[in-house]
């Protein structure tokens, strides 16, 4: 039987373990706890169950540029899961269907991103490599603004937040990450900033609620 069984096995009898029915609930609450002793497992590892981590590869980058830790970010917090860079890639941490979706928009969310940022790269040929890089991500930064305002904040139990906060703690030794900021005060940053706003624009996102899941619809133009 594989840790992901009987974790399994575990909650379903400690969730028995409530049974009105007093004789039930002590008999699931002593194979629970067999269990945990048989494997070696303990109440931490069986709290933590539901927790799941998923990593969205970002290979190009050891540091990620400021844009893109705005929108990672943003995402992590509306859909109430929690957020970790680990060199090559983010990693979201959560509960089942939020971390999926938040998972998917953030996938999504990231290739259109890349694409609108190579498309507007293409756009400015008279320009440096260094200058074609700093104007870029100044119509990521403008992007990345347009495509947040419209993400509203997703409020979990206080239970789920609870939770996280306890497993985070797992990397209570992670350094705090400086994102690459390469914009600066250079003239014209408003005029790329505003191009990239406007791009941004372009990205619809509708929240729809189904029981307890949130769907998501994305579409640009």
């Amino acid at each position: 039987m594989g840790q992901s069984s009987i974790l399994g096995k575990i909650k379903k009898l400690l969730a028995l373990g409530n049974s009105p029915n007093a004789n039930e609930a002590a008999a699931a609450f002593k194979r629970a706890r067999e269990l945990m002793d048989e494997y070696g497992i303990s109440e931490e590892e069986v709290s933590f169950a539901d927790v799941q981590e998923k990593t969205i590869q970002r290979s190009r980058w050891s540091i990620p540029p400021r844009y893109e830790a705005i929108l990672a970010s943003t995402i992590a917090k509306a859909f109430g899961v929690r957020l970790l860079y680990c060199g090559n890639g983010w990693t979201f941490i959560g509960f089942d269907h939020r971390l999926e979706i938040a998972m998917y928009v953030g996938t999504v969310l990231l290739r259109k991103l890349a694409g609108a940022r190579a498309a507007y790269m293409a756009t400015l040929y008279r320009c440096k490599r260094a200058t074609k890089t700093r104007r870029a991500d100044e119509f990521c930064l403008g992007w990345v603004s347009a495509v947040i305002s419209k993400v509203s904040d997703f409020v979990g139990t206080e239970q789920e937040k609870a939770l996280l906060d306890h497993y985070m703690t797992r990397y209570a030794d992670a350094h705090t990450l400086a994102p690459i900021d390469r914009v600066g005060e250079k003239l014209g940053a408003r005029n790329d900033f505003y191009h990239g706003s406007i791009k941004g624009e372009g990205v619809d996102l509708r929240h729809g609620v189904q029981g307890e899941a949130r769907q998501t619809l994305l579409e640009s133009e």
